[in-house]
């Protein structure tokens, strides 16, 4: 994964400073097909749990004040520790090919349902913490159509590698067909309630350059409580017509 950040952007970004992705104009040209994102950040609000010690001598933990106990933490995955892919179906002809070092991400329209795939790791919260929000965030630096497209997030019920493809085959990330160039998902493409959760965390509607969040606080705090593994989230468009980019 290629991020185009440097440590004076994510500083920034961590201090409450919401940064702006690099002018089109600084990156490479590539084959550009429909919503084209830049790399995710989560932001999350968390309450910190304060320990207490009664008169016998047990440890208890205190409820939070969330008016004034609340922290928050922003989540940018770096190369080591995040990762994102693309995959693409058979139509676009890279439904063999792997992105895992792409600088871009994308989805379309349901006629050409390419998935966009990222993990993040949760260590930036304390294990003590009560998560009251988080915000899942993505900016759109391209669009090509003039309707809005609803990008829906499930949750990856299945381990996968993000990969060290640029819009070429590897053997060692996720395509169309394979979830770590080796095993196949149960369904080419990934399969609802097989290779995803079918019933959609969240749905937001992107139509224009800029920042779009999903809320996705539920599916974290059943990560954190072990109901599910951290295999990530998926986007991908839900509606939408046959337009397509070539």
């Amino acid at each position: 994964m290629k991020l185009w950040l440097s440590q004076i952007w994510i500083g920034l970004f961590i201090c409450g400073i919401v940064f702006m992705s690099p002018l089109a104009s600084m990156l490479p040209s590539e084959d550009n097909r429909g919503v084209i994102c830049h790399h995710g950040t989560v932001s999350m609000v968390y309450c910190p749990q304060h320990a207490a010690v009664q008169s016998f001598g047990q440890c208890v933990n205190l409820p939070c004040d969330t008016r004034t106990q609340r922290d928050q933490v922003v989540i940018q995955p770096d190369p080591a520790t995040g990762k994102d892919t693309t995959i693409a179906c058979p139509d676009t002809g890279y439904d063999t090919s792997n992105f895992g070092t792409s600088h871009k991400i994308q989805v379309n329209q349901v006629a050409y349902p390419n998935k966009i795939l990222i993990q993040f790791p949760l260590d930036a919260i304390p294990s003590n913490a009560t998560i009251q929000s988080a915000i899942f965030q993505m900016y759109d630096f391209d669009y090509y159509d003039s309707t809005s497209l609803p990008v829906a997030a499930y949750r990856i019920m299945v381990p996968w590698a993000e990969g060290t493809g640029n819009y070429t085959a590897s053997n060692d990330g996720a395509t169309w067909y394979t979830r770590d160039g080796t095993n196949s998902w149960n369904v080419a493409g990934m399969g609802a309630g097989s290779d995803y959760d079918a019933t959609a965390v969240a749905t937001t509607s992107v139509s224009v350059t800029g920042w779009y969040s999903w809320n996705i606080t539920a599916l974290v705090n059943a990560w954190r409580a072990g109901t599910y593994p951290n295999y990530g989230i998926m986007l991908m468009g839900v509606s939408g017509g046959t337009y397509y980019k070539p």
